[in-house]
């Protein structure tokens, strides 16, 4: 069974997100005061966050299943332990990266990982950290131009969603392309900056036979330095 979410009216038309694949907390960064020790690079202008989760995760998952690790030979380098531990990763093998963006004036951390679950299914993850700069609200945009729709905040508090994190602003997009599709278009065709929908599976049997499910998830500490997390799950079945 899958349920879509229309703001307080529920339709069974579409599936729940389980616990294993809801989005990581904010609660994941170890230390709420970051501290950079990447390197510092040349005054080069980078893309900004969304269009590098573009470039290395969304379209790459859409189009062959799995990111892309960013290049060495470019201005990324691997993140450091410091770093690494902040960023709560114990994983020694785990790919991450982080690169400077002087012209923003902020410093990105991403990690990719394949997420192991006891249901059979298969989820890749990205999750993009964004450390300092100023209008982090551009990032709501941008991944609401990525996903080709609106966003939601229903799902805070939500049983169904994921428990509000004080001090962050939460939001969420989804997807249920079928099997093997490219259209990752958010189900939301809400109007302004916000929807009112999202997939919630129930049934990942009958689910998964026919779609996969897709995720972008953004979380902004309100506090300063600003810190945002961005994050794309790809899930489906692995036969």
């Amino acid at each position: 069974m899958i349920f879509i979410f229309f703001g307080p009216i529920i339709t069974a038309a579409s599936l729940m997100m389980q616990a294993e694949g809801v989005p990581p907390d904010a609660d994941e960064i170890s230390s709420p005061e970051i501290v950079v020790t990447g390197r510092r690079g040349e005054e080069d202008i980078e893309p900004d966050a969304v269009p590098l989760l573009e470039s290395h995760c969304f379209d790459p998952m859409r189009r062959s299943g799995h990111p892309v690790s960013p290049d060495l030979e470019s201005r990324w380098f691997p993140l450091e332990p410091d770093n690494r531990q902040q960023f709560s990763i114990v994983d020694s093998k785990l790919p991450a990266y982080g690169l400077t963006d002087n012209t923003r004036g902020h410093e990105l951390w991403l990690k990719i990982e394949e997420v192991k679950r006891s249901d059979g299914l298969s989820e890749d993850r990205c999750t993009l950290l964004v450390i300092g700069g100023t209008d982090h609200d551009r990032f709501v945009k941008g991944m609401s131009e990525l996903f080709h729709g609106a966003p939601t905040r229903r799902h805070v508090g939500h049983e169904h969603g994921v428990p509000a994190v004080p001090g962050w602003q939460q939001w969420l997009w989804t997807a249920m392309p079928q099997r093997g599709s490219e259209d990752w278009r958010s189900i939301s065709r809400g109007r302004g900056a916000e929807g009112q929908s999202w997939v919630v599976v129930l049934d990942t049997h009958s689910f998964y036979r026919d779609n996969d499910y897709v995720y972008g998830d953004l979380k902004i500490r309100t506090a300063t330095p600003l810190i945002s997390m961005l994050t794309i799950g790809f899930v489906r079945r692995r036969d």
